[in-house]
């Protein structure tokens, strides 16, 4: 018979209440939960998937997309910039979460030189009344426009024509001459100094065409009034259109001052 350990823990169980009291006691037999058994017999607990999902954090990351946005679109109203300005930042963007998506770039104070192709710029990142990033960045950046640029080799003293340039979109911060504007008529000017294939234009290396050369003898057509007079002189200068030039009247020999408006006439007017 298997009674011995009975009686022997009833007893020793017994013994523990008259030595503990009835309240230790209950705590030593205080029910312990046991995971039930499945359905193979097997005691062993099972594990169970928390669906429990992470807290999102609340706010908006700012990235260096939308800053160099903002800073474009302040610059260029600031500048009345005539192009598409783009910037970029020398150095990357550490993305700051700022409490929620209305948020605004403030800068305290505009670059003293202007926009340049590199340059300092303070930059304030505000939310919520509060500044939650204030420091100088690095910023490169392009003012993209249209532009002529030469389709050939153009040689000094060249005629120009429809055919000498064509537009194309570039950054004009790059060019240490200001380009000569997309919709500008070259017909009428020249080549004053030699230029490459793909190089844009601009006044320096292009002028009008002179219609009045030194030397040359034009018509004088003076007015008066409702009185015009008309006669020679010689040209003491080269002149384009509408330029002022020195002309000296053939008789007396004096000079006077006369704007070109053709071909070897120019135009005094009293």
């Amino acid at each position: 018979m298997k009674l011995a350990p009975t009686i022997f823990l009833a007893v020793s169980l017994f013994g523990a209440s008259v030595a503990l009291g009835e309240d230790s006691l209950a705590s030593l037999l205080a029910p312990v939960s046991l995971p039930a058994p499945n359905a193979g017999g097997d005691s062993t607990p099972t594990a169970v998937a928390s669906t429990a999902q992470p807290a999102k954090a609340a706010g908006h990351v700012v990235t260096e997309a939308e800053v160099t946005a903002k800073i474009e679109k302040i610059l260029s109203t600031q500048f009345s910039l005539d192009g598409a300005l783009q910037l970029a930042l020398a150095r990357p963007w550490d993305p700051i979460r700022v409490p929620s998506e209305d948020w605004s770039i403030i800068i305290p104070q505009m670059p003293i030189g202007g926009i340049a192709r590199t340059f300092m710029i303070e930059v304030r990142v505000m939310a919520n009344d509060r500044a939650w990033y204030d420091s100088n960045l690095v910023v490169q950046a392009q003012l993209m426009k249209p532009a002529l640029v030469a389709t050939r080799r153009l040689m000094r003293g060249e005629a120009l024509d429809s055919t000498a340039a064509e537009v194309r979109t570039i950054d004009v911060l790059r060019e240490r001459e200001k380009p000569i504007p997309a919709d500008t008529a070259l017909e009428s000017n020249q080549v004053l100094q030699t230029m490459e294939q793909g190089e844009p234009l601009n006044w320096k290396d292009i002028g009008a065409v002179p219609l009045v050369k030194r030397g040359s003898v034009v018509d004088v057509v003076a007015n008066d009034g409702g009185i015009s007079i008309s006669m020679k002189g010689m040209a003491m200068q080269t002149g384009g259109e509408g330029e002022i030039i020195t002309v000296q009247n053939m008789d007396t020999r004096k000079d006077f001052q006369a704007r070109v408006v053709n071909k070897n006439t120019v135009r005094v007017s009293f």
